[in-house]
């Protein structure tokens, strides 16, 4: 069972907007790399320092997974996905 079921995509904010407008639910759950976050500035860290982390923060899209989501609601969500891609 996933608490939360995330795609990578170099075209976040666009699919998200695509399924958004669709009724699609999603979230962004670290838009800030650890690294780049005001509690841990003492550390020194400045933008290129981890850029595998910093992609992540900026290509992660967590897409809707709760266990009432029916399968059709799941096909909707993949066949969003495959029009945005089409």
């Amino acid at each position: 069972m996933f608490n939360q079921y995330v795609v990578r995509t170099p075209c976040r904010d666009e699919l998200r907007a695509w399924l958004q407008a669709g009724g699609v639910a999603t979230e962004i759950y670290y838009p800030v790399p650890f690294h780049l976050q005001e509690c841990l500035a003492h550390l020194g860290y400045t933008q290129g320092a981890f850029p595998h982390a910093e992609a992540a923060a900026e290509q992660c899209l967590a897409l809707p997974i709760y266990p009432e989501l029916s399968a059709t609601q799941q096909e909707y969500v993949v066949e969003r996905i495959r029009q945005f891609h089409a």
